[in-house]
């Protein structure tokens, strides 16, 4: 009899002690969710090693407005002055404001190539015009493109203002669902199509972020997005995408040879 009961007494301290030790597990992944072990290392930083980057982040700071936004940093450590990535969060304008309201962004930068003396910009597809009788979405267009205008004054400020004044739309190569504003038309100097795939596709496989922008000019290239990436698989896709675009908009060829993507988006 004593032995019965000592079996059913082990048997019922192990059922608490495998419960006790279930819960602990539950409630360590929920404070964890991204690893089981708290040695077990971050993705980012994974990534960072996986691609052989070079990477600074700061924190956020106290107070409010872009000075105190959390900014990552990203290069390439074998070749640390061919391409920038820059993250900065999304931060409040004013302490009487309890939600962000300045959005983040996410911004891939390299020297070359440039657009001589010229300002290139390429886009989502905004149609010419929806301008038809008894359309009440007759202005979305106009909207759509002013909407875009107004991200790139922000963006570029002052020292672009003539540039963003003199843009026009230019024509785009069929079948491409893009728009491209210029000062020049941009067809001669850079693979638009390849262009329009790459950013085309990026919203095709990441449609909950906003749509990337390219701007190319004198200075070099730019891709932009309006919205601060913290996944690192997006991030990741983020930098190969810039990276291809590097190729896609190297200056044409004199025979007009289509260049290859070094990489795929």
């Amino acid at each position: 009899m004593m032995d019965i009961l000592r079996e059913e007494l082990n048997t019922v301290l192990f059922s608490i002690g495998l419960f006790a030790v279930l819960v602990y597990a539950v409630i360590r992944d929920r404070r964890n969710p991204l690893k089981w072990s708290k040695n077990a290392r971050p993705p980012m930083e994974e990534l960072i090693e996986r691609r052989n980057w070079l990477h600074d982040y700061t924190g956020a700071k106290p107070g409010w407005g872009r000075k105190s936004a959390a900014t990552r940093v990203i290069s390439d450590k074998d070749d640390p002055g061919g391409w920038e990535l820059v993250i900065t969060s999304a931060t409040r304008s004013g302490p009487s404001r309890k939600h962000a309201d300045i959005p983040g962004d996410t911004i891939f930068r390299a020297a070359k190539p440039r657009f001589e003396h010229e300002l290139a910009v390429f886009a989502g597809a905004i149609p010419a015009t929806t301008k038809t009788p008894f359309d009440p979405l007759r202005d979305v267009a106009g909207m759509e493109e002013r909407r875009l205008r107004q991200q790139l004054r922000d963006m570029l400020g002052e020292t672009h203002r003539r540039d963003l004044e003199a843009l026009t739309r230019q024509p785009v190569p069929g079948g491409n669902e893009i728009t491209v504003l210029a000062t020049r038309d941009p067809n001669p100097h850079f693979d638009v199509a390849e262009i329009a795939r790459l950013l085309t596709r990026w919203s095709a496989f990441n449609p909950m972020t906003n749509p990337a922008r390219l701007v190319i000019d004198e200075h070099g290239m730019m891709l932009y997005l309006r919205e601060a990436l913290d996944d690192p698989n997006q991030i990741s896709t983020f930098v190969t995408m810039g990276q291809d675009l590097m190729q896609a908009a190297l200056p044409q060829a004199p025979n007009n040879t289509t260049p290859q993507s070094a990489t795929g988006a």
